[in-house]
């Protein structure tokens, strides 16, 4: 039976003309990606690409795969991505620095603006700006870095 990743693999092997390019572009290692290759062209009983000392020249049959798998490689990915993207809320994250005395005086007045405020902070937590988040009606929910 067929591995998906095979297909993928192929198809970037085929984009590239590489199979070390396709390789990086799928994070995996060049013998692997052959492996990919290998088991793919096992599977269809013939040779995908003509292989070169400077890249891979895809086959008629290599070609006429590749047409027919891109198209729905891609609508797959979209899919998925789609799925994914619609799953995540999002979040605007803003991310400062600053010393206790301007936090306090010019960041923590504008906070009230913003609905939820999550406040991460790396030493000692001052007591006084936790008091100062509740004055401001931004509900606190500090955490320590």
């Amino acid at each position: 039976m067929v591995d998906f990743e095979w297909y993928r693999s192929f198809i970037t092997i085929y984009k590239h003309n590489s199979v070390l390019e396709a390789a990086k572009t799928r994070i995996m290692t060049q013998p692997a990606m052959s492996q990919h290759l290998a088991s793919l062209e096992a599977e269809v009983g013939e040779a995908l690409f003509k292989r070169t000392t400077r890249k891979m020249i895809p086959t008629e049959r290599g070609k006429e795969l590749y047409s027919q798998l891109a198209p729905l490689i891609e609508a797959l990915e979209e899919t998925t991505m789609s799925f994914k993207s619609a799953s995540l809320p999002t979040l605007n994250v803003i991310r400062l620095g600053a010393a206790h005395e301007l936090f306090r005086e010019k960041i923590l007045p504008q906070l009230h603006k913003y609905k939820s405020c999550t406040v991460s902070y790396f030493g000692t937590r001052s007591p006084a700006s936790v008091r100062s988040l509740a004055c401001c009606g931004v509900p606190p929910f500090i955490s320590r870095c």
